[in-house]
């Protein structure tokens, strides 16, 4: 393993000894904003590694339940899920009896497997011997080491990401590898940080809302560049990705305007919003609307920090300093990306959801594959737009940490309604 001789994070990895690995590890920074192709470095050099086996062999389960399926999405008068039952919605999450495990340092591992590309052998069993993997990232605790015995989890991450990587890495292509969330199995990570189809938030059309201006389009803008955008933030074992995202927007929202650029309680609107299930998941529209209909003011997040669970809400009287809307407009500009890029120009950072599901791997680059339009389980707030090189991109500001990603954000290619971007996004006006 080789790491830069700045890097304050060490990755350790003990994997089988079947098959070669050539490892990388990055800084998270390393990866930038620039649109550089990943590449393979390790000039000729490999490195064989020592099987280390477990006692105790992981299973496919969280605590003593089995993982959730997604069950029918909740209706319009559904109350917040209180008990053991994961209801189903954005982002929703199943606790089970794990402990979070977070990266504290920007770090990023690729992992591809030597030998020729193409889609791999998903039916192949891991070598005998089994495995782990143990990541000391400054006081952090592993991300994988503390579940046992995990040779079939890593067997299958890596083959995943050798899959995802098997795509033309031409055009600044994503690629995808070992990050914070490699200890889930796919659907452990759908079932703690997304949600089944938010069937219930509804997909409107452009006409009728608020008329979008007709403006040039800059080849490239960010409003981070004016700084109006607050920091990444880390919604944990929590699924209350559509909390963030439109938490996220009012805070840019009210900057634009000069006022203060406080954090927002999240938490004040994960536990009293109506519709929505808290950290079992909700949707950002139903949100809006509450903020909208209720005229409730969102105090800072001093004043009500977020615990990363469910709690009761907490009532301000009408004296207290805070932040309420005046509306919200919401789009379906699934066929109009360019008018989507208008309205983000003219209204401010805009909330959307998408399809996440390979995001749990993303690394870097421009995703452009490995996710589909209708299948919407994640809350995130676009920020920009970059159109200067061969793969216009949207820059997305999601809630995962500042060490997912690049520095918390992903790209996303503009055109074509990758991952649904374009299918329910909402502009606030404060």
């Amino acid at each position: 393993i080789r790491k830069g001789a700045d890097a304050k994070a060490e990755m350790m990895l003990v994997l089988p000894t079947s098959g070669n690995l050539d490892i990388v590890i990055h800084k998270g920074s390393a990866f930038g904003q620039e649109k550089e192709e990943h590449k393979r470095a390790n000039e000729g050099h490999q490195q064989k590694v020592l099987d280390d086996a477990n006692k105790h062999p992981r299973t496919r389960t969280t605590g003593t339940q089995q993982l959730p399926t997604s069950g029918p999405a909740p209706h319009s008068g559904g109350g917040r899920s209180r008990g053991t039952e994961r209801e189903s919605g954005l982002c929703s999450e199943d606790r089970g009896n794990r402990d979070e495990a977070t990266v504290g340092e920007p770090l990023a591992a690729v992992l591809l497997l030597s030998g020729p590309r193409g889609r791999p052998d998903l039916a192949a069993e891991p070598p005998a011997g089994g495995g782990r993997i143990a990541a000391n990232l400054g006081t952090q605790e592993s991300a994988v080491g503390h579940h046992g015995n995990c040779s079939s989890l890593l067997w299958e991450s890596l083959n995943r990401h050798r899959y995802l990587n098997s795509f033309s890495h031409e055009n600044s292509t994503a690629f995808y590898g070992i990050n914070q969330f490699s200890y889930l199995f796919p659907e452990e990570f759908k079932a703690l940080y997304l949600g089944s189809k938010a069937t219930w938030s509804p997909r409107y059309p452009a006409a009728g809302q608020t008329p979008v201006p007709n403006v040039s389009l800059p080849l490239r803008f960010d409003w981070r560049d004016k700084h109006v955008v607050n920091q990444v933030r880390n919604q944990k074992m929590c699924g209350g990705c559509w909390a963030f995202s439109v938490v996220g927007a009012i805070e840019s929202a009210r900057a634009i305007q000069g006022k203060p650029q406080d954090d927002l309680s999240v938490q004040q609107v994960i536990d009293c919003s109506f519709n929505n299930y808290g950290c079992g998941g909700g949707s950002p529209l139903s949100a809006l609307s509450w903020l909208n209909v209720t005229q409730v003011k969102l105090v800072e997040d001093s004043e009500y920090p977020f615990k990363a669970e469910n709690g009761l809400c907490r009532y301000f009287p009408q004296s207290q300093a805070g932040v309420s809307i005046k509306g919200f407009s919401a789009y379906d500009f699934s066929d109009q990306e360019d008018e989507m890029a208008k309205a983000l120009l003219s209204f401010g950072p805009l909330v959307v959801i998408v399809d996440a599901v390979s995001w749990q791997d993303y690394l870097g680059g421009i995703i452009q594959h490995h996710c589909s339009s209708g299948e919407a389980n994640h809350a995130v707030l676009i920020t920009g737009f970059d159109r200067t090189g061969n793969t216009p991109y949207w820059m997305v500001r999601n809630s995962w940490g500042n060490s997912w990603g690049i520095e918390g954000y992903a790209h996303v290619k503009m055109g074509g309604n990758v991952c649904g971007i374009a299918d329910s996004v909402s502009v606030v006006f404060v």
